[in-house]
């Protein structure tokens, strides 16, 4: 007896069938194991499909342009854990959840896959939206603080020629010679 593997399922064949069969689907089989294999990955997609999660893409940082548009997704499958660690090191600095995000972006005229962490996708609840909203305020007020900031350092008077002039006049002189 042959046994395989797809997807976590084991599939069997039967040599006096001649035909592959999943026990767990139903006992489908067919004499071909790409089929076998195609009808699970189609059980597996209507499951995904029923139990999909709709949720935001907002970016990993307060300054992307995702995080302040807010895109509409969906998380369609669960890819993988990632573990980062420290440059060098065994030691673990974080884990990151992996998983597949279906969204129409800016700049697409169709929605398209993509993996995604979990801490770049917000939550679609009323808490989440109100905390995002609240984020949208603060990053407002950061950005005009960092206008005036940046106006008021523009407002510094600086050193002009006029203020070395004798400096300037000794300078000039030497490049007479």
């Amino acid at each position: 007896m042959i046994t395989v593997e797809h997807r976590g399922y084991k599939i069997v064949f039967n040599e006096h069938a001649d035909e592959w069969s999943c026990p767990e689907v139903n006992h489908f089989s067919s004499p071909s194991l790409l089929k076998v294999r195609a009808k699970i990955d189609s059980m597996l997609l209507s499951v995904r499909k029923k139990i999909a999660v709709k949720c935001f893409e907002i970016g990993s940082s307060h300054n992307s342009r995702w995080a302040q548009e807010k895109i509409e997704a969906t998380i369609v499958e669960y890819e993988k854990q990632e573990i980062v660690r420290k440059y060098g090191s065994q030691e673990t600095i974080s884990i990151n959840h992996l998983v597949a995000s279906v969204a129409q972006r800016p700049g697409s005229s169709k929605a398209s896959r993509r993996t995604a962490k979990l801490s770049e996708l917000m939550s679609d609840t009323p808490e989440a939206h109100a905390a995002h909203d609240a984020f949208l305020v603060l990053l407002e007020e950061e950005r005009a603080a960092a206008r005036r900031t940046e106006a008021a350092f523009k407002a510094i008077p600086r050193v002009t020629v006029e203020d070395i002039a004798e400096l300037h006049k000794i300078a000039k002189k030497g490049d007479d010679d």
